[in-house]
């Protein structure tokens, strides 16, 4: 259809450059007419507005649509208008001839009812013509005689050329045509099996290009995994042997803790006897305590009555001094006396004297056994109180005893606890003694086996390396059936 179009378009234009072209020609041989006296400007004139109004005619119909069918028919009606006006105005036979070069140029449409109409309407044309040159203007000399003869036969064999021209035309036309579209026929029954391949092709190599994909993204994860789970084990090896390192150092120092628990044992064993002996001695210190308590307590006693005496005798040697006051004034009173009895008492006078001074030494000794008596006193009573401040800072000493007899108890039941959990750690270090044995054995155990993982992971991995470069390959004769589908597809109707 789309190849029909593109020829009539060159077809209408060429038929309208053509009918342009003789209208112009026309057109000069009437204005020559006019020049030479042979036409009239009137019939100039109406040729001219016949000649444009056909050319404008054709050209709005090609403007609107350039593969206009109805363009012939427009065509050649205003070239007949045109042409019979001119055979009519004029006595020139040889002027039918404009119409041949527009027969032949009809016979491009191929269309074999429309010539068979030109040729009818081009011969009955020049028959009225030949007709009216006959009868009605009476032109019948030799000359025009043969004219008319040359002119009959010439349209008779022209008309008769086209018409048969553009059968056989119309027939190889139908036969090219049918072969044609046999070979269309065929070449889309070929296209659409193509097409058919082409979409299967599309819908495969999509779902091939899918899974491709799909296998590259896998082997990419792939790799990415391996790579990692190769890094992984590499460092989980490494691990392994740092791990086995920190196991023998964790093995020893657990043996070194297990002999030193044991150690710790023994001493808190050992530290408890001490404790023990110390409360003993701490219990003989109480005791000894008391005793001293006890003789404190009758010393205390023995300096108060030691007091008490040395008050008694203060207030005897007070009674004492009074008693040889007066025997000293007694001594006086006698003195006097016998001094006044003269030598009848000059022997008591002696006795008096000697009173008096026995008297004087009393008060003496009184005195002297006063002030030791006051010295004893205070002696006395500096002793008391050192011997109370002895008692208060027993009492003290007696409550830290206490105290200390409290503290050395509960040490002791601290130690008796402290020698339990010692003796439940060495127990459970003996345990995990024996455990982490096992673990340093699974270590060594799994650093052997990590070794096989690795080697296994490398061989993985340059398998996978192997698969990639086949997936990629592969991907790429996709890509290639995936272009050559999509090429196919935009002929699927």
């Amino acid at each position: 259809m789309k190849q029909t179009n593109n020829n009539y378009k060159e077809i209408n234009h060429l038929v309208i450059s053509i009918l342009t072209m003789i209208t112009a020609i026309v057109t000069f041989g009437n204005v020559y007419g006019v020049l030479t006296g042979e036409k009239t400007l009137l019939v100039s004139m109406l040729f001219l507005l016949l000649g444009a109004g056909s050319i404008f005619d054709m050209r709005r119909i090609y403007k609107q649509d350039q593969a206009s069918e109805k363009l012939k028919n427009h065509a050649w009606m205003g070239f007949f208008i045109m042409y019979v006006f001119t055979q009519f105005t004029t006595t020139r036979t040889i002027v039918f001839i404009y119409a041949v070069p527009v027969l032949f140029i009809m016979t491009l449409y191929s269309d074999f009812e429309f010539i068979k109409k030109v040729a009818f309407l081009f011969s009955v044309d020049n028959i009225i013509v030949i007709a009216w040159f006959v009868f009605g203007m009476k032109l019948t000399d030799s000359n025009m005689t043969m004219n008319y003869i040359v002119q009959g036969v010439s349209v008779f064999v022209v008309s008769f050329s086209t018409v048969l021209v553009t059968r056989m035309t119309k027939r190889f036309h139908e036969d090219t045509v049918n072969h044609i579209q046999a070979a269309h026929e065929q070449q889309e029954q070929i296209l659409s099996e193509v097409l058919n391949i082409g979409g299967i092709l599309d819908e495969r190599s999509q779902e091939v290009y899918s899974v491709v994909t799909e296998l590259q993204t896998t082997s990419q994860q792939m790799k990415v995994s391996t790579d990692s789970m190769a890094g992984g084990i590499e460092k989980t090896a490494k691990n392994i042997k740092r791990q086995t390192g920190l196991t023998d150092n964790i093995q020893k120092i657990i043996t070194d803790t297990s002999k030193q628990t044991n150690e710790m044992d023994q001493v808190s064993k050992s530290a408890i006897d001490q404790m023990d002996k110390g409360v003993r001695i701490v219990q003989e210190l109480t005791q000894n305590t008391a005793t001293m308590n006890h003789s404190s307590t009758q010393v205390t006693t023995s300096m108060a009555e030691l007091r008490d005496k040395a008050m008694q005798i203060n207030q005897i040697s007070d009674t004492i001094s009074a008693i040889a006051k007066q025997i000293n004034i007694l001594s006086l009173n006698a003195s006097i006396e016998s001094a006044r009895a003269g030598e009848a008492g000059k022997g008591f006078a002696v006795v008096a004297s000697e009173v008096g001074n026995l008297a004087a030494q009393t008060t003496t000794s009184v005195v002297d056994i006063s002030k030791i008596i006051e010295e004893l006193q205070q002696m006395l009573g500096k002793a008391f109180h050192s011997v109370e401040e002895f008692a208060d800072v027993n009492a003290q000493q007696n409550e830290l005893i206490s105290s200390t007899e409290v503290i050395f108890k509960e040490t002791i039941n601290n130690m008796n606890h402290v020698n339990n959990i010692v003796s439940t750690v060495s127990s459970q270090v003996n345990e995990l003694l024996v455990s982490n044995e096992d673990i340093v054995k699974s270590i060594h155990m799994t650093r052997n086996m990590s070794d096989d993982s690795m080697d296994r992971i490398k061989e993985t991995s340059e398998a996978t390396e192997k698969t990639f470069v086949v997936v990629e390959q592969t991907k790429t004769i996709a890509d290639e059936l995936v272009d050559a589908a999509n090429s196919l597809k935009k002929y699927i109707v």
